[in-house]
């Protein structure tokens, strides 16, 4: 929380689904005490696959640093508006 409101902004990056995971966490916590603008980076709700390597899976699911660099451009938008 402390973090949200120096920034007023969050992204979350994580490995698992963005459904029930720690951006749907962070995102109820600071709803309730400190509402900021928030972007999740994470696997969408899709089956996995287990056929890759692990940088693959990354690139195959958006965790990229390309994605997150978005997620970044696009939560600062949000902010200043």
């Amino acid at each position: 929380m402390e973090i949200a409101r120096k920034t007023g902004a969050i992204v979350t990056v994580e490995e698992h689904n963005v459904i029930s995971g720690l951006g749907s966490a962070v995102s109820e916590v600071l709803g309730e005490n400190v509402p900021v603008p928030i972007e999740r980076v994470g696997i969408e709700d899709k089956f996995g696959e287990s056929c890759l390597d692990y940088g693959e899976l990354l690139e195959a699911h958006g965790i990229t640093v390309g994605n997150v660099i978005a997620a970044i451009k696009k939560v600062l938008e949000r902010k200043n508006k």
